[in-house]
């Protein structure tokens, strides 16, 4: 056999050998791979039988109370019972016997609030008498972002009865700086109420608006307008600076249509924010009220105390002094 040929023997043999010694140790080859693999294959079997990852059902939101059955003895005028369904609260104003006058008969006084879940009252109050008996006393929801207020209006008086809190105010009879002329037996009757923010604000028949702070429930403080402005026609317009949130204030004008029964508070500024306190005594009396914004610049913001109305400016003359100001305002 010549060299070559023993040489190609050699090499088959041995490839021969490691072809065996590789079949040999195949399991031993696997398993050291699947260990350097992180990555688990499983069959469909497998991945179905796993169990689902558990989400957070929210729960759900409690359910209004639908209707309710509470009664209330004595006579009802129409308007005058509110049920306040989030709360489950039945506000009325009844005429009963505790109420009952031996000359006029009937008097809608009685105040009651009954809890609509077992009608049972939580709270109940005879009202004073406000110039005669046989003056009712009407019940006039107060638009306001909780829902949670309720005016009770008499003739020239009012209360204001927080549900949440379950408190009624002390009477409240609104007073003005100015002489305010009483033209009929209507004038000073309450006929309207709004909230804004923590503040009342109201309307006067042929007096004007007024304004109370409710941060005591119990006992309002009146607010004094910033500015009062006497018409012609010897008719009001008053500027109040109500404070909002930390610094920040709103200046209202607010206006009463007689005709549309409408009540406007007529906020002046786009947003609440500080005011700078620059006004004089001789202002409570002008045509033009000009604030200045509480910035760098001291912005100025005039209102047209006769309409009512913010007037615009020219942004020249914004930063301007207010004699410049009141100076363009009297060419306009």
């Amino acid at each position: 056999m010549s060299k070559w040929m023993k040489t190609v023997g050699i090499l088959v043999a041995t490839l021969l050998v490691i072809a065996i010694i590789s079949y040999m140790n195949r399991a031993s080859i696997i398993d050291f791979f699947a260990a350097e693999s992180p990555v688990e294959i499983q069959s469909v079997e497998e991945h179905e039988a796993q169990p689902s990852v558990a989400t957070e059902v929210p729960e759900p939101m409690e359910e209004l109370q639908a209707n309710h059955n509470c009664t209330i003895e004595g006579e009802l005028l129409d308007g005058n019972q509110q049920w306040f369904q989030a709360k489950t609260r039945l506000v009325s104003i009844v005429a009963n016997e505790q109420t009952y006058d031996e000359a006029l008969g009937e008097s809608h006084r009685y105040f009651v609030v009954q809890n609509t879940e077992n009608c049972q009252e939580v709270f109940s109050e005879t009202l004073p008498v406000n110039l005669s008996p046989d003056y009712p006393y009407y019940l006039t929801s107060i638009d306001s972002l909780e829902g949670e207020l309720v005016g009770i209006i008499g003739t020239n008086q009012f209360f204001v009865y927080d549900v949440m809190n379950n408190t009624l105010s002390q009477p409240l009879r609104p007073n003005f700086k100015g002489e305010r002329y009483q033209e009929d037996a209507q004038s000073g009757m309450i006929v309207a109420l709004e909230t804004w923010g923590k503040y009342i604000v109201g309307y006067a028949e042929d007096e004007g608006v007024f304004a109370y702070n409710m941060t005591i429930p119990r006992s309002p403080k009146q607010v004094e307008p910033m500015a009062e402005y006497e018409k012609a026609n010897e008719n009001y317009t008053s500027l109040f600076l109500l404070k909002a949130a930390e610094d920040d204030q709103q200046a209202l004008v607010p206006n009463y249509n007689a005709n549309d029964r409408k009540f406007d508070l007529n906020p002046m500024l786009e947003a609440a924010q500080p005011i700078a306190q620059q006004m004089t005594k001789s202002a409570k009396n002008e045509q033009y009220v000009i604030l200045r914004l509480d910035n760098k610049s001291k912005t100025a913001v005039a209102i047209d105390m006769q309409t009512g109305n913010r007037i615009a400016l020219p942004d020249e003359l914004t930063s301007k002094s207010d004699a410049e100001i009141r100076a363009w305002l009297s060419k306009q």
